[in-house]
């Protein structure tokens, strides 16, 4: 009877220890969209030091302290100014319990000057109120290999 009682709560203590996980919940993607408009808000006013201080460690190790920075600037030197974005798809991954933090995943049409550039974005924020970081950024177009 020991063993069973012992078993239960150790039952109990891994159920309490696991994550839930939501998908695409409206409110998840409406947090993604302020993410996405302070991040173009940045570009368009020009303030790729605010950039390099929400992008996430990881990306760091890979493109730099700056490297996101310097691909923004590129960017902006190929094919003009930020103008407009527009969501083509968009995918939520929000966890809570021990890993408590939401993944946020964005396709978009981004508008410069001089044309249109498919661009992909992936922010982390963790649940507790702290500031998301970009994870991820691809930006496609031809007029970008100019």
């Amino acid at each position: 009877m020991k063993h069973l009682n012992l078993f239960i709560i150790l039952i109990l203590l891994y159920c309490c220890s696991c994550n839930n996980v939501y998908l695409n919940r409206e409110e998840d993607n409406e947090k993604g969209k302020v993410l996405l408009t302070d991040f173009y808000t940045k570009i368009s006013d020009g303030d790729f030091e605010k950039i390099d201080k929400i992008v996430s460690d990881s990306l760091k190790q890979i493109a730099g302290p700056d490297g996101l920075s310097k691909l923004l600037k590129s960017i902006n030197n190929k094919i003009g100014r930020y103008k407009s974005y527009t969501i083509e798809d968009h995918y939520t991954r929000c966890f809570t319990g021990k890993k408590n933090e939401t993944d946020y995943f964005y396709k978009l049409k981004v508008v410069y000057d001089k044309g249109i550039t498919d661009e992909v974005i992936r922010f982390t924020k963790q649940n507790n109120g702290a500031e998301g970081k970009i994870n991820s950024y691809h930006a496609y177009s031809d007029l970008l290999l100019k």
